[in-house]
């Protein structure tokens, strides 16, 4: 009798464990960035325009903000490149000498960044054009150095998720 019952608990405890799980689990949504920002210029087109040791991006002739675009090709996560990241268009590519770091938690390889650049410092450091801060200590060159991060998320927004960059 006792036998019986053990037999028939385990057998009610195995059905009720077994409905009991559901293979249907609830996935937690995507979410997927989309840039309000449309692009309006090249990032050779900004190399160009700004070619000074440095400059204030300023706005158009039309009023409207110089807006650029490119993919993530170079971050902080291999310890190689310091507190930067490197944008590339079908055109050409561009530094930003950004004072944070483990950007490549938010920045991964073949991200799209659009970036607003009026209001942003371009100029160079070391002879390389980038987007930058100017570097208020060194007195003998202008140069431009770490710009502040909250600084940079202003003026940057992130568009999809990344992909596979093209060289």
């Amino acid at each position: 009798m006792r036998t019986i019952k053990y037999l028939l608990c385990l057998i009610v405890t195995s059905i009720l464990s077994l409905t009991g799980c559901n293979p249907d689990f609830d996935v937690p949504p995507l979410d997927i960035p989309q840039a309000t920002l449309q692009p309006n210029t090249t990032i050779l087109e900004l190399k160009t325009l700004f070619n000074n040791d440095i400059d204030t991006i300023g706005k158009r002739d039309d009023g409207s903000s110089y807006i650029i675009a490119g993919r993530v090709i170079g971050n902080d996560v291999s310890g190689n490149i310091y507190k930067s990241l490197i944008i590339q268009d079908e055109t050409a590519a561009l530094t930003m000498s950004i004072n944070a770091t483990n950007m490549y938690n938010s920045y991964r390889l073949g991200q799209q960044i659009v970036i607003n650049c009026s209001g942003m410092y371009i100029g160079k450091y070391r002879g390389l054009q980038q987007l930058g801060y100017p570097d208020l200590y060194n007195n003998t060159t202008w140069q431009t150095t770490f710009m502040p991060d909250e600084f940079f998320q202003i003026h940057a927004e992130l568009n999809g998720l990344p992909a596979v960059a093209k060289l």
